[in-house]
């Protein structure tokens, strides 16, 4: 979880704590532009275009830039589009859901992390196409690699959708709407040029071998998504791996015309894009609301957040506890809708989680899962009494109820807050 609507890879905005999304960032590939590699640049776009199957209607200019330039710039755009106090509310939520240490810099490792992993990006508000170069950017390694061939390709594509759909358009709903559709907007962009990109390594079996050995045999850093949380990982990696199966799906089922189609109607969420049949079949999200907390509370508490995970955030929450891959797969499948909230004093944080399912066992099954996981997270024993869980825990107190289809969390500082949340929320505190 990071700031959600990155609207571009050298600006941040922030909205919610959920969601880290990216135009453009081919993950993990070596990079050495040199400025006389135009003519280049030119045969890989025509290449590009054609396996794409979109006419180039403009030239692709590209300017170049060390990774060093890259991380100051990361940093200088930061401060001025993710401001201090906004990340700071972030980070409070990220730790309140527990995926976060209370000690990070939650800028720090948005800086560091994209510092090390971008290779390059296209911008659609500026129609800027820029490429990373590795070293101090003093002119080492003037002929590109193969790597950097392929981190252009799929630079290229952004530039083909740009062109052809307007990606700004995109960018404006990846910042107003929920973190759930930001992802999956994200995933489709991504997923297409993913798809093209692996179409354009495998046009020539000669590239496709080299590219391998240079993945083999070029020492990228990746200390800092090493260290990352999970979460941030996670959300970075998801736009380009599921993104990529989703966009293979569409291709299988009706070719480029059908993922081209997928851009006049955008997934909304990200059961679609991990279950593509289901945006085929046009099943979205239900809508879920959770009301305001603060005539409960009192003046002295504000809302730092609220939002929708979905079904791959929940996932990824899950994740964080003694759980395998297959139990949490089957407690996040199944999902209706979510809403959250997070409000907040000077000292303690409220977490206040409604959810809807498909089914009553796909409910229970999340609701079991949910125990688990925060008692794991809160080294305390999950106490069920009927459809409700108490979780008494030295730092907060959480109770989750399943009623039929709904589950609901609440996460307090003490039993009175708690019993204040879910009597705002319509449930009995007695459950």
């Amino acid at each position: 979880m990071s700031p959600k609507g990155v609207n571009r890879m050298k600006t941040r905005s922030s909205k919610s704590a959920f969601a880290l999304g990216f135009l453009a960032v081919p993950l993990m590939l070596g990079t050495a532009f040199a400025q006389d590699n135009q003519e280049i640049y030119n045969e890989i776009a025509d290449e590009v275009a054609e396996i794409r199957e979109l006419e180039l209607l403009d030239p692709l200019e590209v300017d170049e830039k060390s990774r060093d330039e890259l991380r100051e710039e990361t940093r200088e755009d930061l401060e001025e589009d993710y401001p201090l106090e906004e990340r700071e509310d972030d980070q409070r939520v990220l730790v309140a859901f527990g995926l976060l240490n209370p000690e990070d810099d939650l800028g720090e490792l948005f800086v560091d992390l994209l510092g090390e992993q971008v290779a390059g990006y296209y911008d659609p508000e500026t129609d800027e196409m820029v490429v990373v170069r590795s070293g101090d950017g003093d002119g080492d390694g003037d002929e590109l690699s193969v790597s950097d061939r392929v981190t252009f390709a799929h630079e290229a594509v952004h530039a083909l959708q740009d062109q052809h759909f307007d990606l700004e358009i995109y960018t404006d709903i990846r910042i107003e709407g929920t973190s759930d559709e930001s992802l999956a907007i994200t995933a489709l962009i991504e997923g297409d040029a993913t798809l093209a990109q692996i179409d354009y390594i495998l046009s020539d079996v000669r590239l496709a071998r080299l590219f391998l050995d240079e993945l083999e045999s070029n020492d990228v850093s990746t200390e800092s998504l090493d260290r990352a949380p999970p979460i941030l990982v996670a959300t970075l990696l998801f736009p380009y791996t599921e993104g990529q199966v989703f966009a293979q799906y569409l291709f299988d089922e009706g070719g480029w015309d059908l993922i081209n189609e997928a851009y006049e109607n955008p997934p909304t969420t990200t059961e679609q894009i991990l279950h593509p049949e289901k945006y085929l079949d046009g099943e979205g999200g239900i809508d879920v609301r959770v009301p305001d907390l603060s005539e409960a509370l009192g003046d002295e508490w504000r809302t730092l957040d609220d939002d929708t995970m979905g079904q791959f955030l929940i996932s990824v929450v899950l994740s964080d506890a003694d759980m395998s891959e297959d139990q949490v797969q089957v407690a996040s499948e199944g999902w209706g809708g979510d809403a959250y909230t997070v409000v907040a004093n000077d000292d303690d944080a409220v977490i206040a989680w409604s959810t809807e399912w498909d089914t009553e066992e796909d409910a229970a099954e999340f609701a079991t899962a949910l125990a688990v996981r925060e008692g794991f997270r809160l080294d305390a024993d999950p106490e069920a009494e009927g459809d409700s869980v108490l979780i008494l825990a030295d730092e907060a107190v959480v109770q989750i109820v399943l009623d039929g289809t709904a589950v609901t969390y609440v996460q307090a500082p003490d039993g009175n807050t708690l019993e204040a949340v879910l009597e705002a929320l319509g449930r009995d505190p007695r459950t």
